[in-house]
């Protein structure tokens, strides 16, 4: 892996926000980065780069390869997925963006390179918590970039959750009888921990990024494995999505997981569900209707 790959990504964040530039460096320090501020064109000479090899892009392809940016450090670009990235994503980018659908932006980033800027800059929570203020605080507004900072902000929202996530779908909002199984008590009490932790937060669907790491912990898949592989079976059941069922298929089911799933399937076609204050009383709703909505990042496990 080519650690200069990511480099890329700093000039095109810092060029469209000069905030971003200015809150960077003490960050990517700590990943073994330094930032050194080149003008165009004025500086070009002096540090011997050619402008005329440098392609020139409108605004709006632009805005495209900075929300593809921001994607990759947050995603887990692979094998399976990066044509993906390369067409659905791209596509949706585009749009926001403002590019007829006729245009071809060239995406400056192959496997590689997308897998090593998330390798890099994907590691480091201060970035990731940079760049998640600064799409927030940009989503309102009628410029095509407010566009393209809404459509990441969306994509992004309970990124890297999703163990708990799907054991809050398939579990948790169906008031399912598997909670009330005593076998569960110890992954019960963490999940309700977990869960607690994100209702107070002032962003909820961006938990892992915002909270104190000792927090952010406490959603991992180790705290309640059985529910969370409860969930992905259950969940398997319905979604059909090519990837979901790649990503389950690579799990090793335990018999109680399989078990569990049995008895909620029995108790839903008996419309018997659970009543399970402990996690129902509060008002918070953490998610939507629909919780994972992303189903090609099944690779972002918690």
């Amino acid at each position: 892996m080519d650690i200069r790959h990511a480099s890329m990504p700093f000039g095109i964040l810092c060029c469209l926000n000069s905030n971003f530039e200015n809150s960077l460096p003490p960050g990517v320090s700590r990943i073994g980065f330094n930032i050194n501020t080149i003008r165009l064109p004025s500086q070009a000479e002096g540090n011997l780069i050619n402008l005329d090899a440098i392609p020139k892009l409108d605004n709006a392809s632009y805005l495209t390869i900075f929300g593809q940016t921001i994607l990759f450090i947050f995603k887990t670009a692979t094998s399976q997925n990066f044509n993906y990235y390369n067409t659905v994503r791209l596509n949706g980018l585009k749009a926001a963006a403002g590019v007829d659908a006729s245009t071809t932006v060239t995406n400056p980033y192959n496997l590689s390179k997308a897998q090593c800027v998330r390798s890099v800059l994907g590691s480091s929570l201060f970035v990731k918590k940079k760049l998640i203020n600064m799409i927030v605080s940009m989503q309102n507004g009628e410029e095509k970039i407010n566009a393209v900072c809404r459509y990441v902000a969306t994509i992004l929202e309970y990124n890297e959750m999703s163990a708990i996530m799907v054991t809050y779908e398939t579990l948790v909002r169906t008031k399912s009888v598997v909670l009330t199984d005593p076998r569960l008590l110890p992954e019960m009490m963490n999940l309700c921990e977990a869960l607690e932790l994100i209702c107070q937060s002032d962003m909820p669907q961006y938990f892992k990024y915002m909270a104190p790491p000792e927090q952010a912990a406490k959603l991992e898949r180790n705290r309640f494995p059985t529910l969370a592989a409860t969930g992905e079976l259950l969940k398997r059941d319905f979604n059909k999505h090519a990837s979901f069922k790649n990503f389950v298929g690579e799990r090793k089911f335990s018999k109680l997981a399989e078990e569990l799933a049995q008895l909620h399937r029995r108790s839903v076609a008996r419309n018997t569900p659970a009543t399970l204050d402990v996690l129902t009383k509060q008002p918070c709703h953490p998610v939507g209707p629909t919780i994972i909505g992303d189903d090609e990042d099944w690779d972002d496990v918690c």
